[in-house]
């Protein structure tokens, strides 16, 4: 069996009913697979007296990705592949986003948990085509989020440092794509940097994660403090709603840096692959499963290289350290490069600057490598097979 870590976390660890029936189907198992320690260890923590009989018959196979869903694109290429998002729509609309920051602005902060079923979370936004065509793509320094927008995801986090890139990079623009109950929110603490917003950002701080709907509650750790305000904000930060794989694959490449600044424990780190598979350097929260998928990138790009994509957890490091490693990362390539070159982190010499060259592999050697590596979905599947085979099925 291949346990999902959601479903250990969001299902088996919260009800004993499907606690037992987990353990009735883990002594049953042949062989049991998990992509990493990280959900293993969960499973053997859940059951402690059984620690010894599970872990005999378990394996780590690493996760992986199809790369063939995934193509690099050069800057020039990155309006035109863009715009080939098109198909279904419905979703949040801009007339309702304006709505939300009127209601904010009369002191109806309970207007953040009031959109819940007034548009469809399930496509991209109404109008995402002329959203996405007011982005910068071939210019600007494009970070991403996808995601679902949860609480839980640390996307306030990213919008609290934000306006701090700015400064230093004033043509950076955010793309979060995703949809969840948390969105509003997240409108609402862009409005609050915005327009510098105190008393608005200190409620947000300190009941955050009650206005979400999941099991966290409480305020926002460590983000305290003055509104980290950036007059001008919204018009950098462009929510499209959900977009289905086979839209995705046309903004993932499209991107400088993706973005995944989790504050809860993630299970596997399959935006490293997808995000690599696309030619895009990924920065994810220093921690479970990501800190997995970290270390095993170690071996294709080298630590130099993967330090600088490792976000500090440690709420009060979290803001701070965000910054330094996405402006160092942006410092490090122009805007400008050659259209041969479809790696955001390799050196171009139009601009007279280049990345050191400690930290410039080669993406396609290294992505080639990678894919015979535990990351590759045809070794998961050897390895799934090598399983089944040592327990006799």
């Amino acid at each position: 069996m291949f346990p999902h870590g959601s479903s250990i976390e969001y299902t088996i660890r919260r009800d004993h009913r499907y606690r037992g029936h987990a353990a009735l189907a883990l002594r049953a198992a042949r062989g049991i697979i998990t992509g990493n320690q990280e959900v293993l260890d969960r499973i053997l923590d859940l059951y402690p007296d059984e620690r010894d009989a599970l872990q005999a018959k378990s394996t780590i196979v690493g996760v992986g990705v199809d790369t063939s869903l995934f193509r690099p694109v050069t800057r020039s290429e990155r309006k035109k592949t863009v715009s080939r998002v098109q198909g279904p729509r419905g979703g949040k609309t801009i007339a309702q986003s304006r709505e939300l920051v009127e209601r904010l602005e009369r002191g109806e902060l309970d207007a953040m948990t009031r959109y819940h079923g007034t548009y469809d979370q399930a496509v991209p936004d109404e109008q995402v085509k002329e959203k996405i065509a007011c982005i910068p793509w071939d210019e600007g320094r494009i970070l991403l989020f996808v995601g679902a927008l949860t609480a839980g995801k640390g996307i306030q986090t990213l919008l609290c440092a934000l306006p701090a890139i700015l400064r230093e990079h004033s043509d950076t623009h955010l793309v979060i794509v995703g949809s969840g109950a948390y969105r509003e929110v997240l409108e609402a603490l862009v409005y609050a940097n915005a327009a510098g917003r105190q008393k608005l950002f200190d409620y947000l701080v300190a009941h955050g994660f009650d206005l979400d709907r999941s099991a966290l509650t409480g305020g926002w750790e460590g983000l305290s403090g003055a509104v980290p305000a950036y007059p001008g904000l919204e018009e950098h930060v462009h929510f499209l709603g959900r977009l289905p794989h086979a839209l995705l694959q046309f903004v993932v490449p499209c991107v400088d840096l993706a973005i995944f600044p989790s504050v809860v424990p993630e299970a596997y780190p399959l935006v490293l692959m997808e995000s690599l598979a696309a030619g895009v350097l990924p920065l994810v929260s220093d921690f479970s499963g990501f800190a997995d998928g970290l270390d095993q990138l170690e071996v294709f790009f080298g630590r130099d290289l993967v330090d600088r994509l490792r976000l500090p957890f440690a709420p009060a490091e979290r803001v701070e350290g965000m910054i330094d490693r996405v402006c160092g990362l942006l410092r490090d390539f122009p805007t400008k490069r050659p259209t041969s070159d479809c790696a955001p982190w390799r050196s171009s010499t139009s601009t007279g600057t280049s990345a050191p060259a400690r930290w410039r592999p080669p993406i396609v050697a290294s992505l080639r490598e990678a894919r015979e590596s535990s990351y590759s979905r045809r070794n998961a599947v050897t390895g799934a097979i090598r399983v089944a085979r040592r327990a006799g099925t």
